[in-house]
């Protein structure tokens, strides 16, 4: 199946910020700015332009976050064992209380240092598991 760019109008030689599937429907609007050409009817030296990454998202469901956790091979068994390995019993609690009973998890609570502990995922990772989060 050939695939379909999304080109950057006025680009020269053609950026194209992404592809889509070459079935997508012949009426399917391209996004302000870019028009769609097939791959095979791209010019030679045509650039291919990562799109900037989507903005984090401020906080997402708790379930949400634990199926992707999940999904990426954290075990939930796993993220209590490191807090329940946090040394500050305050901290601990607060910490578990946060996880275990929160329906929303805010990106920059200071519970994800938990995670990065037993994750190893790092403020990169864990912004971009908030961005796929956010769609499951």
């Amino acid at each position: 199946m050939d695939r379909i760019a999304l080109v950057v109008i006025g680009t020269d030689p053609p950026q194209v910020a992404t592809f889509i599937r070459g079935d997508t429907p012949a009426d399917w609007p391209a996004p302000d700015g870019m028009r769609m050409a097939r791959e095979a009817d791209l010019p030679t030296g045509w650039v291919l332009v990562p799109s900037p990454p989507l903005p984090v998202p401020e906080s997402v469901e708790a379930r949400q976050l634990r199926d992707w956790l999940i999904m990426h091979g954290h075990s939930i068994a796993s993220i209590d064992a490191a807090i329940e390995a946090i040394p500050d019993v305050m901290q601990r609690e607060l910490t578990s209380n946060q996880w275990n009973f929160s329906t929303a998890y805010t990106r920059r609570h200071p519970m994800f240092s938990a995670f990065v502990s037993v994750t190893q995922l790092t403020d990169d990772e864990i912004d971009q598991a908030f961005r796929e989060a956010a769609s499951l």
